[in-house]
């Protein structure tokens, strides 16, 4: 198995010796159009097929009205890049990161024209404008990243080279999970409820919701969208939301990217709004599946903050009331998430499990299989958008250090190996029987919901960190496994196909073999090829490597509804009239 770096060829490559612009392409191809066709290609990319296959059929489809000609010399200038490129080249160009690009583009640029061209030209043209896009997002990348900012012999210098050009870009390779999503803000909704009362009535009203649970019905026909396939069409993830609803359509209208506002719109307002009102049909586009998704909860958690008044009119006050509403909702998370997620993972293959009952030094979760203990440590933090744009390593580091270093993260983890060293963990009685015989292996595992922290050689930086502060002792006495990060998705995506405790264990075992192998090859012949697989985190070798092919929708739904059960909140509570 490999996670290799791949080469990309853009218009330069393709297309030698032209000069067009992006702007003389484009001029006479409606805006709308192309965004459609970009969100149209985005969503294939989502379809449960190997990205190959998925690749050929979209160049086919893109290409399928070309000339002779035009094919027969984009056939050998492909031919041409791949014996050339110093990379590896498979044969796919369409990507989510360049569409994305092309649409961003478009918005900031909006037209309305009226081509003159046939059919065929403007398909031609398009193609090309998008190749365009992928020399100037490439571009983009080489103009940001300083080499001169940190010397090669500085010991951070390999976090450096692995965070400092894809921190940018990471969250791009991020999917997210309907389930985890839903899950998430059915516990927040269900807090509000309770906690919150004035302020979750003064968002609901703001769409016409009468329940906690119309808001998540409204995010459930987004992600049911989502997950539509139809593998017998050409495009088969297409769908267009038609709602008759007033309340859900205001609703969807909220998270509609505005086409008005020209030269203004970047990324993180397709985060915010990842829907596109198509006037002629009516009906809504999903402009990037998994933003829209990952909506399900964010939306919620900043816009109950932001848009009412939960946030004090003072500004100085601002701050300190969202650090504690974020606070509030990372307990929240912390006690409702991991349990049912942990419990559901063990199952009854397990000799102990235990949950965080607020006393000192415990884990948030224990799992004890034979002499295999599994303690993990929760982590519900939100990765700042800042670093995201400043693209600081230092502001990075800083930031990784002050929340899984010191007394945080690593630190608990270490106290914890200290109360089993000691036997002070009374709630396993076969525990001491267990270390005085010996051969016990610990599995050390922070987990998270934010898909920033599993960065690539995040794990490697906190596992050094880590085996700094464990003593000598401990590891005479224990197996000490390195430290793993794990999204709680991840672990999820473990439950819904049916895997459980001692597959994680095989999971940890063979991910550590592969980037032990990878790093010690990497070391010895340094290069860009290897350095992504050599410290990849344990999430994107999982899906890469591992991963079952994702279970029907209707399955899904019984997870859920499962996990809703084992943290004790009641649909038929959140569908109540408040």
């Amino acid at each position: 198995m490999s996670l290799e770096t791949f080469t990309i060829p853009g218009y330069k490559d393709i297309f030698k010796g032209s000069n067009e612009s992006y702007e003389e392409l484009v001029k006479d191809l409606n805006s709308e159009t192309i965004i459609i066709l970009c969100s149209m290609l985005n969503g294939e990319l989502t379809c449960p097929e190997p990205i190959a296959d998925i690749q050929k059929r979209l160049i086919s489809l893109i290409s399928k009205n070309f000339t002779f000609d035009q094919k027969q010399q984009l056939n050998d200038s492909f031919r041409y890049f791949n014996k050339t490129a110093s990379g590896i080249f498979e044969g796919g160009i369409i990507f989510r990161r360049y569409l994305l690009a092309m649409i961003l583009k478009e918005l900031n640029n909006y037209r309305s024209v009226q081509s003159r061209k046939s059919d065929r030209e403007n398909e031609y043209l398009f193609f090309k404008a998008y190749l365009k896009i992928i020399d100037e997002v490439n571009d983009s990348d080489l103009l940001k990243i300083d080499f001169s900012e940190i010397e090669k012999s500085n010991p951070l210098y390999i976090f450096w080279l692995c965070w400092k050009p894809v921190l940018s870009q990471f969250e791009l390779m991020e999917k997210g999970n309907m389930v985890f999503e839903m899950l998430k803000s059915a516990c927040l909704l269900e807090y509000a409820k309770n906690n919150l009362l004035i302020y979750l009535k003064e968002y609901l009203n703001k769409f016409g919701f009468k329940s906690p649970g119309h808001l998540l019905a409204s995010f459930n026909s987004i992600n049911k969208a989502t997950e539509s396939y139809r593998p017998k069409e050409h495009f088969r993830k297409y769908t267009l939301l038609n709602v008759r609803k007033k309340n859900i359509a205001k609703h969807l209208k909220s998270q509609c990217i505005n086409s008005e506002i020209k030269g203004t719109l970047e990324l993180r307002d397709l985060k915010k709004s990842p829907l596109l009102f198509h006037q002629k049909r009516n009906s809504y586009i999903i402009l990037d599946y998994y933003f829209a998704r990952k909506k399900t909860f964010r939306s919620t958690y900043f816009e109950l903050f932001h848009q009412t008044s939960l946030k004090p009119e003072d500004k100085l006050l601002q701050q300190k009331a969202f650090n504690k509403y974020s606070q509030e909702i990372g307990d929240l998370l912390e006690a409702k998430c991991l349990k049912p997620i942990i419990t559901l993972l063990a199952g009854n293959d397990f000799d102990k499990i235990h949950f965080d009952d607020k006393s000192d030094g415990l884990p948030d979760g224990y799992v004890r299989k034979d002499r295999k203990i599994f303690l993990f440590e929760y982590k519900a933090y939100f990765f700042p958008e800042s670093l995201v744009h400043e693209s600081d390593f230092n502001k990075t580091l800083k930031y990784f250090n002050d929340r899984f270093t010191g007394k945080k993260g690593i630190g608990q983890i270490k106290e914890q190996i200290t109360k089993i060293y000691n036997l002070n963990f009374e709630f396993d009685n076969e525990l001491k029987n267990l270390v005085e015989t010996g051969n016990i292996t610990i599995y050390p595992i922070i987990t998270f919901n934010e898909y920033h922290f599993g960065l690539t050689g995040l794990t490697q930086y906190l596992d050094g960190e880590f085996k700094k502060i464990i003593p000598q002792k401990y590891r005479e006495k224990f197996s000490i496994m390195p430290l793993a990060l794990i999204n709680l998705e991840t672990i999820l995506d473990m439950v819904l196909t049916n895997q459980n405790i001692n597959d994680l264990k095989t999971h940890l075992n063979s991910y550590q073999t592969f980037t032990y192998n990878i790093q010690y090859r990497f070391f010895k012949n340094p290069d860009n090829a290897t350095l992504n697989s050599a410290f990849v985190g344990f999430d994107n070798y999982y899906y890469s490597a591992i991963a079952p092919q994702p279970v029907s929708i209707e399955k899904t739904q019984n997870i859920l509804t499962s996990l809703l059960k084992l943290t004790g909140i009641s649909l038929d509570e959140l569908n109540r009239k408040i």
